[in-house]
């Protein structure tokens, strides 16, 4: 059950999405059916979403906090690893925490880019993603719950790496290796 599983049939209640429709599907005589008035929402929909629909931003605002409060005290207690080698092992090998910066995305891609392309890609290009997201958060009738917790979460880790991305010049904090 995707994120984007709205039906045709849900889609042609949408407005707007009636003229496409209809003109994919002309009349048995050949000629094209004239638009039909989409409804003011759709069924089930009060023309405005429930309270509950905006509760998974509670969790979005708290992941940014707790995000901007760690990657503060990494960059103020840990060295930077590729400078001093300092880690410390959390289990072993396996999980540790370290002082890195990433310029790109993830895995460092993008990271020679020139500085405005940078800024471009990863900043402009993730805010209008981000805004979509919000939109359809709070648009989608298809959402469960869960699936909202789930768009909130998203949207939290990509606000903290905006934030770092615009106001830490040496690039986004990665710390958990």
């Amino acid at each position: 059950y995707g994120v984007c599983s709205l039906s045709a049939e849900n889609w042609k209640k949408r407005p707007g999405w009636s003229l496409l429709f209809s003109m994919s599907q002309p009349g048995s005589d050949g000629t094209m059916p004239e638009p039909e008035e989409a409804p003011a929402s759709l069924p089930g929909d009060a023309g405005q979403p429930s309270p509950k629909t905006w509760y998974p931003l509670i969790l979005a605002a708290v992941l940014v906090v707790v995000d901007q409060i760690t990657k503060a005290i990494i960059v103020a207690n840990v060295p930077l690893f590729y400078e001093s080698g300092f880690r410390i092992e959390v289990i072993g090998d396996f999980l540790r925490i370290i002082h890195a910066r990433n310029l790109g995305i993830a895995f460092s891609i993008g990271d020679g880019l020139p500085f405005v392309v940078r800024k471009v890609l990863f900043v402009a290009m993730p805010i209008v993603v981000l805004l979509v997201l919000v939109v359809s958060l709070y648009r989608s009738p298809e959402l469960t719950q869960r699936q909202r917790w789930f768009v909130a979460a998203i949207l939290g880790g990509g606000i903290g790496n905006i934030i770092d991305r615009i106001f830490r010049p040496l690039g986004v904090v990665d710390f958990i290796d």
